[in-house]
């Protein structure tokens, strides 16, 4: 039978994963775009949550959010720094989403509640997994804008379409697991 507390954590961190990158997706309207979102919050999580690790030592608990966000915010404006140095034609195709990084949901929310109490290697092992999911997700919805020439899914709002046609997907196949689980028990 399928694990029903797995599924529920699962489910739920993709939810908010989907939260948390919203703001990614509106800029990812092709592939390129799609790659240098995902690929820039990939970095942006790792770098951040190592800073996070060498420093909470120092960090009191009651500047820790402010530690946080001044960390996020430091390090996501040398990236694009270093983003506008060598990829300057992805950093133009990004705009103005790539300073939103620094305020995303997700990379906050790993920061606080894993890299300012876990041990390196699982703290690093859970921001690059959460970094190559959004770089995935990215990347499909800035191929699916591009290739895909729909006027609906084009536009900012387009990204929640295709998110909740995302989201439909996935329920439809855990409903399929269940049914075939349970048919089969």
């Amino acid at each position: 039978m399928l694990n029903t507390a797995m599924y529920k954590i699962t489910h739920q961190k993709f939810l908010i994963l989907v939260l948390g990158v919203t703001p990614l997706l509106a800029g990812a309207t092709t592939l390129a775009t799609g790659i240098a979102m995902g690929g820039f919050f990939l970095a942006a999580i790792i770098i951040n949550n190592v800073i996070i690790i060498v420093i909470r030592s120092l960090v009191t608990h009651d500047v820790r959010l402010v530690m946080i966000v001044l960390v996020a915010a430091f390090t996501v404006a040398m990236l694009q720094l270093l983003m506008q140095t060598w990829y300057y034609d992805a950093s133009q195709l990004a705009g103005i989403y790539i300073p939103l990084v620094a305020m995303n949901y997700l990379l906050l929310a790993t920061m606080n509640d894993h890299a300012m109490t876990d041990k390196f290697v699982p703290v690093i092992t859970n921001a690059a997994q959460t970094g190559i999911e959004v770089l995935i997700l990215c990347t499909i919805i800035g191929a699916v804008r591009q290739y895909i020439d729909l006027p609906v899914i084009q536009g900012a709002p387009g990204v929640f379409l295709m998110l909740a046609l995302v989201i439909i997907l996935l329920n439809i196949i855990k409903n399929k697991k269940i049914t075939t689980t349970g048919s089969a028990g």
